[in-house]
């Protein structure tokens, strides 16, 4: 089931707001971390049911304001159930089908160093891997099946289950067989002292300890199991060669099992004693003399390596070079020579150097030599299974090369046939085109021919019009001149008056007649003879001559007149 929440949350504010929102960072911020974050004053922080019920959020002002904040829950994915993810797994040695599932014997974590897309993909080259509890070791199997330190089972019957190293008892035993006598090896021969590793894993090491410290030393004392030691068998006894150490006190030497991860396995210790370098000193000097420089220094009256032999003190030169002594209490028929204790020491203990550097190199040559190996089979491993993965690899590549050949080969023809097609769309689409580009020149043609007409039609008008604007305008020229030939009349007749003026049919005249008393009488009659006028200027309106040109001026244009007798008979004329 997922059910998922928002927290919308809207804060009334001024200015100058930076909100900081997370479900798991308690002072979220942008220094400790944040899921959202917002400056408009509102902030969605996303919260899951199988979270912790809590939900954090930081204000940061720069000013000092009042904040109202509003908080509100939105449900998401309610009563919704998510897909499950399904994980390609794998196993780790040590795996329990179940239930339950164990891996690593139940004592470690299974480790998968390749990602889910990488084992899907099959490209991943390295196998997962156990990760061991404290306590618990690899085993064989490198299953975490190996309880370190876990001490063993009657290993005398061979039923030892866990690893381990001991010391046999027997050894042991003969080397401190106990107080008050005391065992001493042989200071003039290499000790070997036998121990045993039983059930230990492969590439566990066993180091060596002399008196707490690394013998022979820290690059010697290192024997590696390459593929481990079985329960019981030949293959798990050992043996360490101990040379030139202090005679005549305690030694202990410890043996360290270690496992490849460095998890102490086991250990196990023995004391030991070694005696005198010498055969004189090897028995204390038969208690007649100090040992020095790992030979006899035998007190006065005795002689002999080892000072077992009385002799006269007072004897002389001659006597004594002529005296029956021998070697030592070990050899009664050779006899003594002199320095021959001292010759004898030096070079047993410059055998033994020579011995223990002989040891140490094969020692560390074997060491070296495992590591070696296993270096080797490694690389073989890592060697085999990168080859195995290229040639998986080129297995698959050759497949999926084929697969695309074969795609491309299809998609070649399909190809080719679109391009057929799309070459025929082409020339299709240039035909289109061209007879397009005609019909468009055509079409551009006739809107120029219809351009240039209306161009000429307009321009015909615009003239007409023109045209009719100066030809009114000269006929009201024309209309002003006939009105000023009528004013000029008036004018003149103003000027001309002998009095007050009249008009023409009201004019009258004096008769006058005498009667028989000769007396004389006159009247005011109408003029008995018609009153002579002149013609005026009368204009027609009618265009008589135009002249030529773009833009003709009106005082150019001819307007038609006449002389119209009796225009002005309507004047008034001075009496």
């Amino acid at each position: 089931m997922r059910s998922g929440r928002r927290l919308p949350c809207r804060l009334h504010h001024d200015r100058r707001l930076t909100l900081y929102g997370s479900s798991r960072e308690v002072y979220t911020s942008q220094e400790r971390g944040y899921d959202v974050t917002s400056t408009s004053g509102a902030l969605t922080i996303p919260h899951f049911t199988f979270s912790d019920r809590k939900v954090y959020l930081s204000v940061l002002s720069t000013i000092d304001q009042t904040i109202e904040a509003t908080i509100s829950v939105a449900d998401r994915y309610t009563d919704q159930l998510s897909e499950d993810t399904v994980w390609t797994t794998r196993t780790c040695p040590g795996h329990t089908a179940g239930p339950p599932i164990v891996e690593c014997s139940g004592h470690g974590t299974c480790i998968d160093p390749c990602n889910q897309v990488m084992i899907e993909l099959g490209t991943c080259t390295q196998e997962a891997y156990c990760l061991c509890d404290d306590g618990f070791v690899h085993g064989s199997d490198a299953d975490c099946s190996v309880d370190a330190f876990g001490g063993f089972l009657a290993p005398d019957i061979g039923t030892v289950e866990q690893p381990g190293v001991r010391i046999p008892v027997v050894w042991k035993n003969l080397a401190n067989p106990g107080l008050p006598s005391k065992k001493y090896f042989s200071g003039s021969e290499a000790l070997p002292i036998p121990y045993e590793v039983y059930s230990a894993p492969p590439h566990a090491i066993v180091r060596i300890y002399v008196d707490g410290k690394a013998y022979p030393n820290n690059a010697s004392n290192t024997v590696v199991l390459g593929s481990g030691t079985s329960v019981s068998g030949e293959d798990t006894y050992f043996s360490a060669s101990v040379y030139n150490q202090e005679p005549l006190v305690d030694h202990k030497i410890t043996f360290n099992l270690i496992s490849d991860s460095g998890e102490l396995l086991g250990t196990d210790t023995a004391n030991f004693n070694v005696g005198q370098i010498g055969t004189g000193c090897s028995n204390d000097c038969g208690e007649n003399g100090v040992c020095h420089n790992d030979y006899c220094v035998c007190f006065d009256g005795f002689a002999g390596e080892d000072c077992d032999q009385t002799v006269d003190e007072f004897m002389t030169t001659a006597e004594f070079s002529t005296a029956d002594i021998k070697k030592g209490s070990w050899d009664t028929s050779a006899s003594f020579e002199a320095g021959d204790a001292y010759e004898t020491a030096v070079l047993a203990r410059n055998s033994l150097k020579v011995e223990e550097n002989i040891y140490k190199e094969a020692t560390q040559k074997a060491a070296m030599k495992a590591r070696v190996k296993r270096s080797d089979d490694e690389m073989e491993l890592s060697a085999t299974a990168t080859k195995n993965t290229l040639n998986s690899h080129l297995t698959s590549t050759a497949t999926a090369v084929l697969e695309a050949k074969n795609s491309l080969s299809d998609g070649a023809e399909t190809l080719w046939r679109k391009l057929d097609r799309k070459a025929v769309q082409i020339e299709q689409a240039a035909e289109s085109s061209a007879r397009m580009r005609t019909s468009n020149l055509e079409d551009h043609i006739d809107m120029q021919r219809s351009l240039y007409a209306h161009q000429t039609r307009t321009q015909n008008r615009y003239d007409a019009q023109i045209r009719d604007v100066v030809v009114e305008r000269a006929q009201m020229l024309d209309e002003l001149k006939e009105q000023m030939a009528q004013k000029n009349f008036v004018l003149n007749t103003l000027k001309a008056s002998n009095g007050p003026r009249v008009e023409i049919d009201r004019l009258t005249e004096t008769v006058c007649v005498n009667d028989q008393q000769m007396g004389v009488t006159c009247t005011e009659q109408p003029l008995s003879t018609s009153f002579p006028t002149t013609a005026g200027y009368k204009t027609t309106g009618q265009v008589t001559n135009m002249p030529t040109g773009a833009r003709p001026q009106a005082q150019d244009v001819g307007i038609g007149n006449v002389e119209e007798p009796g225009l002005y008979d309507s004047v008034p004329r001075g009496r």
